[in-house]
């Protein structure tokens, strides 16, 4: 779309490199139980689940179940449409956007943004004895998942890459992976990562929790002699 493209070739020839802002919530479509909840005639709009802490929306003021009717002037129906629509403006530029809240519309104005690098990424491969030994690691943040083309909401130690060398090729481990626990320790960055294989470096049995796809996934794995 037009709109889009437009937006991509600026942000390629001003910044150097394609960016896209954002608003920094997680929506989804209305249907007509939850528009005659919430008091609307008709289901329009897309409801917000979740607003990321200092993101562009919270910044602004919307909150969670708020109706996001419209943005400049554009309709929006789901949680797609409203990516969309955001990702063709400038950095700093305000946007103005109709809401439903408490049975009344109203119109805020948000500051768009491109999404944020909190917790820094911190890449490192993984090395000793230990099932992650070879695997690349990152600190998820709205930006990496914007790069990775991630839920931005997501949190943890995600795998980015895997060797052919070491403990981890014997494992089925995928880019995209979110570390959640290791041997009943929860997986918080990077560091603590490599923190806790330290521990159990060389130990033959290891317990493993992972999310994959929306998936929470337990795992014991044994280390190859």
């Amino acid at each position: 779309p037009g709109e889009l493209v437009a937006r991509v070739v600026d942000s390629a020839i001003n910044e150097g490199k394609i960016s896209r802002t954002w608003l920094g919530v997680r929506a989804e479509g209305m249907n007509v139980v939850m528009a005659e909840a919430l008091g609307l005639s008709r289901p329009q709009g897309a409801i917000i689940e979740e607003i990321h802490p200092n993101g562009p929306a919270d910044r602004a003021g919307l909150k969670r179940r708020d109706v996001i009717l419209s943005i400049e002037n554009t309709n929006i129906y789901d949680n797609s449409g409203l990516r969309f629509k955001m990702a063709t403006f400038r950095p700093g530029q305000s946007v103005k956007v109709k809401i439903w809240r408490d049975t009344k519309i109203k119109t805020v104005k948000v500051i768009a943004d491109i999404p944020y690098e909190n917790p820094k990424r911190d890449e490192v491969i993984i090395s000793g004895r230990n099932p992650f030994e070879g695997l690349k690691v990152v600190n998820m943040s709205p930006a990496l998942a914007e790069e990775l083309d991630m839920d931005p909401f997501t949190n943890g130690v995600s795998i980015l890459a895997r060797s052919r060398r070491g403990q981890s090729v014997y494992f089925s481990f995928r880019r995209g992976d979110i570390i959640l626990q290791v041997n009943g320790h929860d997986i918080n960055s990077t560091q603590n990562l490599q923190n806790i294989v330290r521990r159990y470096q060389g130990q033959r049995e290891w317990k493993i929790t992972l999310e994959r796809n929306g998936r929470s996934l337990n795992a014991r794995v044994n280390l190859r002699r």
